[in-house]
């Protein structure tokens, strides 16, 4: 432990104190790619994702290291900014509409804006398409309300004609026409 120094004596050198002042640090001028990512709270995965597309800030190598400087990382800042200001909640990137924002609310209202009409299934997951079986009894009840009164070849004739390929086997309407009578 070093010892103090006397009153109004300066302290003697290799006695513990440093009589000269540190030199200040020298000021950084560029960020790594995970220095980057960390401070502007994105993945190093979705970084090089934005690189592959060519929305990333510019890099410059030194040596061996990427380096990326603040002011290309507040270029890139400004460029993103003003890309959702210009864009508005909806953005055109490579031909296809994306939502400029990531949370789950806008997200929802966005696709809502943009979807299609009821009949698009892409738009509508939960709607599934009709199975043969469900087809041919929604045929049978829009054609035949009350009932059908006839010969069971003329019946199977009327609903395969509502296929325009592959029409169901006689078989296959009797299975599916069955439970309703």
């Amino acid at each position: 432990m070093a010892r103090r120094a006397a009153a109004g004596r300066e302290p003697r050198a290799g006695a513990g104190f440093n009589t000269e002042q540190a030199p200040s640090p020298t000021p950084r001028l560029a960020l790594s790619i995970p220095e980057f990512c960390k401070a502007h709270g994105i993945s190093e995965g979705f970084f090089y994702k934005l690189k592959k597309q060519g929305e990333g800030p510019r890099e410059m190598k030194v040596g061996a290291r990427t380096l990326i400087s603040f002011e290309s990382a507040a270029e890139w800042r400004r460029a993103r900014e003003a890309r959702l200001v210009q864009s508005g909640p909806n953005t055109l990137v490579s031909g296809k509409r994306r939502p400029a924002f990531f949370d789950r609310k806008g997200f929802d209202n966005v696709v809502r804006e943009i979807a299609p009409p009821d009949g698009d299934k892409a738009a509508h997951p939960s709607k599934r398409a009709l199975t043969i079986e469900e087809r041919i009894r929604e045929i049978y009840t829009r054609k035949w309300p009350g009932g059908y009164e006839g010969r069971a070849k003329d019946r199977n004739d009327e609903i395969r004609g509502e296929y325009p390929r592959s029409p169901p086997s006689d078989r296959a309407i009797q299975r599916a026409l069955q439970f309703l009578k």
